[in-house]
């Protein structure tokens, strides 16, 4: 465009196509520069791959688990207390966003309702319990008693094949110790109040 507007002969009809060519040009160039990052955010909207990020946003609840046994282990309450609750978010995205991605057609390689039972177990349950036994929650002599309870019954729970209803709610008790221990941690419940606690729910198996 810039030679035809120095030429004396070019008619303005010619220098304005001149000017559609070249943006015409600028625009290809443009795309043909984005298309890989296009083909990659399409490549994220496959459902194989929505499959496996899901999977992968499960899994990160393992790390939650071990640093949340690293948490108890070392003393520290509010870094353990941290950990159960991250884990509890991502508990509670990824199910609904399987179902709508339906990830178990996708991705059946994987058993998604395995791999959240056993960091469940992990997070809901055994690191709970240790908790409870760890900051002396329990009555002194009482507490491998009422945490080994806790634990049996607990894995039992957790292998019922009914222990879902077809709406997605829980038969029982669903062993969500990772919300009712670090409620009566910050209560500052009784230990006998904590152990009968311990007890209770386990009547609804």
């Amino acid at each position: 465009a810039p030679a035809l507007v120095g030429l004396p002969g070019a008619t303005d009809a010619e220098i304005e196509l001149a000017h559609v060519l070249v943006l015409r040009q600028r625009l290809r160039a443009a795309f043909e520069h984005d298309a890989p990052g296009l083909e990659n955010r399409a490549a994220l909207r496959h459902p194989v791959a929505k499959g496996w990020l899901v999977h992968c946003f499960t899994g990160l609840g393992a790390l939650c688990g071990m640093f949340g046994l690293m948490a108890v282990g070392s003393g520290h309450r509010k870094a353990a207390i941290v950990w159960l609750v991250v884990a509890m978010v991502l508990d509670g995205v990824d199910g609904p966003a399987a179902r709508a991605w339906n990830v178990s057609d996708h991705v059946p390689r994987i058993d998604g309702y395995t791999l959240d039972l056993i960091i469940d177990y992990v997070t809901c349950i055994v690191i709970p319990v240790l908790f409870m036994h760890r900051f002396h929650m329990l009555p002194r002599h009482l507490s491998l008693v009422f945490g080994s309870f806790v634990l049996f019954m607990s894995a039992l729970w957790m292998s019922r094949t009914d222990q879902m209803t077809d709406d997605h709610w829980f038969r029982g008790f669903p062993c969500e110790w990772n919300m009712i221990v670090p409620t009566l941690f910050f209560i500052d419940a009784g230990k006998w109040f904590t152990a009968i606690a311990c007890v209770l729910p386990m009547e609804t198996m």
